[in-house]
């Protein structure tokens, strides 16, 4: 199901099976991480780091997409003309465009970092503190 953006609509929980589990062994963190990710996803995002994980909102090229910078230089990339420059087009028409590498780059290199989403700006700082 997806919402009017044409953007997935989850459940507030997470499916109960053995990868989120083995990923999250602590159960007292997963639920505090499960907690927030529906109501709070930074939240979320910042507990992950004991898990060598990061979380985002949706998937990487749907939070990058998620915003209006990102949108707009898919849009002009892939040479979308203005009356189908709507995310519903994006991820009904290009849907596997959207998701190679190219695509991402471009959203990456040419945005300034404030204009990343959260969860791609948090990705990059943590990179950042590998080094």
């Amino acid at each position: 199901m997806c919402d009017s953006n044409g953007f997935f609509k989850y459940k507030d929980t997470f499916k109960s099976n053995n990868l989120i589990t083995q990923l999250l062994p602590v159960k007292a963190k997963r639920d505090l991480i499960e907690k927030h990710f529906f109501s709070n996803h930074t939240k979320s995002l910042q507990l992950t780091p004991d898990f060598d994980l990061i979380c985002m909102n949706y998937n990487l090229e749907m939070d990058l997409l998620s915003t209006s910078n990102g949108k707009n230089l898919t849009y002009d990339y892939l040479n979308i003309n203005d009356e189908n420059r709507n995310s519903n087009y994006l991820f009904e028409n290009k849907d596997e465009r959207i998701k190679e590498l190219d695509v991402l780059l471009n959203i990456i290199n040419n945005s300034e970092k404030r204009n990343l989403p959260y969860s791609m700006r948090y990705i990059i700082k943590r990179f950042e503190n590998l080094k």
